[in-house]
């Protein structure tokens, strides 16, 4: 009791209060009665997810109707005792609530833009950025951590991309014994296709952004980014990534366009048949991100795949990633075990007889090792 008075007074020790202590304290009392009963829903809901129970959306609804009150009483009741301090926990509050009810519901996101800055994008626009989009978000907008500016060009901007050149029809019209030289002739239709003139626009605008932010001399890697990209399943080398592109507009879409059209290469297609996807049925959304000139890059599985979930698993190689994403490369292995202070415990150096690197004016180039790397 006397620890909780003692936080009290701190909380209120640059403000004099303008209600009596008593009153304070019950407040305080109240935000932590309704705080415990959401704390108690949560706990409950997930006692449903252990698999011993069944429960059907109208529990869902009912139980997060219940959440809700609870958590806006206890941010109501929070405001009382602060006065008001925190005005932006509502506008928090509300985000959450809004983006919660959109996947409950069923409603999809409004947006219907075609290209979404990294920052502005929210987990709600899974579907039209693609996994690997949407993980990038989540690193920086949620967890903070740097990566490198971009955005993504949606899936808004795919479908408009395969209206705008007549390619709907020819995509149904694919069927599962399509022949490599069906693949690639779409291939090449939409490598050769015409960029619909709102994608052009929102891509000029997002360079210009770019350019005001990093200067005028960098450069963009350009990457797939299907919808179930980077999911449950990983597509892993599926995909094309174009890299060291200028940062230009007729680069950057043809680029893109590259990207779009490796959803139909003969292995893509092969893989999502296993996965149980008919052809078309996948799109693609693509990310633009500014191009980290490496030394050295490879892949880290935050879960070693092979089963042990306290460790890390890293494949690194020199010069750009590449290689490694598509096994194009003997790279080194490292096995770390996940700790405050990770530590490795066993390691194999492959051989890593050549890498990617970029070229000066735009481009990549694959060389040959030397002795000494």
């Amino acid at each position: 009791m006397k620890k909780i008075i003692e936080k009290l007074k701190s909380l209120l020790r640059h403000k004099e209060s303008q209600l009596p202590f008593e009153l304070l304290f019950e407040g305080f009392r109240e935000v932590l009665n309704s705080n415990n009963r959401a704390l108690e829903i949560i706990t409950e809901m997930g006692e449903k997810l252990s698999g011993e129970y069944l429960f059907d959306i109208n529990y869902i609804t009912g139980v997060y109707s219940e959440l809700t009150f609870a958590v806006s009483d206890s941010l109501h009741r929070f405001d009382i005792l602060t006065e008001n301090k925190y005005p932006q926990l509502h506008d928090v509050f509300n985000n959450i609530d809004e983006q919660i009810k959109r996947m409950i519901y069923g409603v999809p996101p409004s947006s219907g833009e075609m290209v979404i800055f990294y920052e502005n994008l929210t987990w709600d626009k899974y579907s039209v950025v693609g996994g690997k989009n949407s993980n990038l978000s989540e690193l920086k907008n949620f967890l903070k951590i740097n990566i490198p500016g971009g955005f993504a060009i949606t899936t808004i901007a795919f479908d408009e991309l395969i209206r705008h050149n007549n390619l709907k029809e020819r995509i149904e019209a694919l069927n599962t014994d399509a022949t490599e030289s069906q693949l690639k002739e779409l291939q090449g239709l939409i490598i050769n296709s015409e960029i619909p003139a709102d994608l052009e626009i929102a891509v000029d605008k997002a360079i210009e952004k770019i350019k005001a932010e990093s200067g005028e001399s960098c450069f963009f890697a350009v990457r797939s980014s299907a919808e179930e990209e980077d999911s449950e399943f990983s597509f892993a080398g599926q995909f094309e990534s174009v890299l060291n592109v200028p940062l230009n507009r007729e680069a950057i879409l043809e680029a893109y366009k590259r990207v779009v059209g490796s959803l139909f290469s003969e292995g893509a297609v092969s893989y999502q048949r296993q996965l149980g996807y008919e052809i078309g049925k996948l799109k693609m959304a693509a990310g633009c991100m500014l191009m980290v000139d490496a030394l050295s890059s490879g892949v880290i599985y935050s879960a070693n795949p092979e089963g042990d979930t306290d460790t890390l698993m890293i494949n690194a190689a020199w010069g750009l990633g590449i290689l490694v994403v598509e096994g194009q490369v003997d790279s080194d292995l490292y096995i770390v075990k996940k700790d405050v202070n990770p530590e490795i415990i066993d390691m194999r150096l492959g051989r890593k007889k050549s890498m990617i690197v970029s070229l000066g004016k735009g481009g990549t180039e694959k060389i040959a090792t030397t002795d000494s790397m």
